[in-house]
C-alpha cells in the first residue's frame, strides 16, 4: 500500500512539474513575442520619423524647383509632387495649396499683370503661356478620375447616409483599399483642419480639371471662361463675380455649391449633381439646367 501510495504522490508530482514548465514556455513565449512587437513598433516609428523627415525635404526642396527660370525643371517639380502626394496623402492639401498660391501670383487677370506692362506683348505672351502650362500640369497632377470628385462631407438630405455609406463600400471593392484609403484621408483632412482654398482675380480660363478634390474652394472675380471639368468636385464651394461664360462641368459634384454674380452664358452642367446648389445675381443666358442631376432641387434667385 505504502508503495502504491509512494507510486501516485511522485507520479503527480511529475504532471505538476510538467504542469509548471509547460505555462512557464506559455509565459515567456508570450513574452518573447510581446518585446519583439515593443521592438518592431519601434523599429516601424524610427522609420517613419525618417520618413517624414525626407518627404519634408522633398517637398521645400520642389517648392524651390518651382521657382526655376528653367521650364522643364518646374514641370519636372510638378511631377515629382505628384509621386509625393501619392506616397503621403497629408501633402496633399498643402500641394493644393500650392497650386493656388501659384496660379494666383502667376496668372492674374490681365489688368492686374502690373509687372509685365514694360516687357513686349511677345514676351509677355511667352511668360503667361509658360505659366499656363505648369499651372495645367499640376492640375493633372492633382487630378485622380476614379475618388477624386466623390462627395465625403457634404450635407445630404436626411435619410441618405445609407445610400452613401454604400457608395463609398463599392469605392473600397472596386478601387481598392489603398485607393479607398488614400480617398477617406483627404476628406477628413479637409474636415479636422477645415481648409479652404481660395482664388482671386485668376485666370483660369479654357483650363482642364480632371478628377479634382476643390470641395473647399473660392473663386473671387476670377477668369474661368472655357474651363472644362470632369469628375470634379466642388462641392460647397463659392463662385464670387465670377467669368464663366461656355465652361463645362461635366459629371461634377456642385452639391451646395454657390455662384453669386456670376457670368455664365451657355454653361453646361451635363451629369453634375446641382442638388442645393444656388444662383444668386447669375447670367444664366442659354443654360439648361435640366440636363443637371437634381436640378429641382437647385435655386435660382435675383435681388
Amino acid at each position: 500500500m505504502e508503495e502504491i501510495v509512494s507510486y501516485i504522490s511522485t507520479s503527480e508530482s511529475s504532471v505538476l512539474i510538467e504542469n509548471i514548465r509547460n505555462i512557464a514556455l506559455v509565459v515567456a513565449t508570450v513574452i518573447g513575442l510581446w518585446l519583439l512587437w515593443v521592438r518592431s513598433r519601434a523599429l516601424e516609428k524610427q522609420a517613419e520619423i525618417a520618413q517624414n523627415g525626407y518627404n519634408h525635404d522633398r517637398f521645400t526642396g520642389f517648392l524651390e524647383l518651382l521657382n526655376s527660370s528653367n521650364n522643364n525643371i518646374r514641370i519636372s517639380a510638378v511631377e515629382s509632387l505628384k509621386l509625393l502626394i501619392q506616397e503621403d496623402t497629408r501633402y496633399f492639401w498643402p500641394v493644393i495649396k500650392v497650386f493656388a498660391i501659384y496660379a494666383n501670383h502667376n496668372l492674374p487677370l490681365k489688368s492686374e499683370q502690373n509687372e509685365t506692362k514694360e516687357k513686349s506683348d511677345l514676351e509677355a505672351n511667352k511668360i503667361t503661356t509658360i505659366d499656363r502650362i505648369v499651372v495645367q500640369e499640376m492640375i493633372n497632377a492633382l487630378g485622380d478620375e476614379e475618388i477624386g470628385w466623390l462627395p465625403y462631407y457634404a450635407n445630404h438630405a436626411k435619410g441618405m447616409e445609407l445610400p452613401w455609406n454604400i457608395a463609398r463600400g463599392l469605392v473600397l471593392f472596386l478601387t481598392g483599399q489603398g485607393q479607398y484609403r488614400r480617398y477617406v484621408d483627404i476628406g477628413l483632412q479637409a474636415q479636422k483642419n477645415k481648409y479652404t482654398i481660395v482664388f482671386k482675380r485668376t485666370d483660369l480660363s479654357r483650363m482642364n480639371m480632371v478628377g479634382l478634390f476643390l470641395s473647399v474652394a473660392e473663386f473671387h472675380l476670377c477668369q474661368l471662361n472655357r474651363l472644362y471639368c470632369t469628375h470634379t468636385s466642388f462641392e460647397n464651394s463659392k463662385f464670387v463675380e465670377s467669368k464663366l461664360n461656355d465652361a463645362k462641368f461635366i459629371k461634377c459634384n456642385l452639391v451646395n455649391a454657390v455662384f453669386n454674380g456670376c457670368d455664365m452664358k451657355n454653361v453646361s452642367f451635363l451629369d453634375s449633381d446641382i442638388n442645393g446648389a444656388k444662383f444668386i445675381d447669375c447670367d444664366l443666358i442659354d443654360v439648361d439646367l435640366s440636363k443637371a442631376k437634381n436640378y429641382k432641387l437647385a435655386k435660382i434667385s435675383n435681388n
